[in-house]
């Protein structure tokens, strides 16, 4: 899995913290910012973000994740 540069996961910290995204809950973010910048990179998913986030999601389906890790 991709290594996410300091400066952006520092960023990202920022913007859970204005989202009221608790300390603890922050990890598994950054978790799932990891896992779909992986399969951005890995299948060469480009286009609208919103196209990317839809694909990356039936992707989890088809790996059966559960739909609450996908809400």
């Amino acid at each position: 899995m991709m290594q996410l540069p300091e400066q952006l996961v520092e960023r990202y910290a920022v913007v859970l913290e204005e989202h009221g995204i608790p300390d603890e809950e922050r990890p598994n973010f950054v978790m799932w910012l990891r896992y779909y910048l992986d399969f951005c990179d890995k299948y060469a998913v480009v286009g609208p973000e919103p196209l990317r986030l839809r694909r990356f999601l039936a992707k989890l389906g088809e790996k059966r994740q559960p739909q609450k890790r996908r809400d």
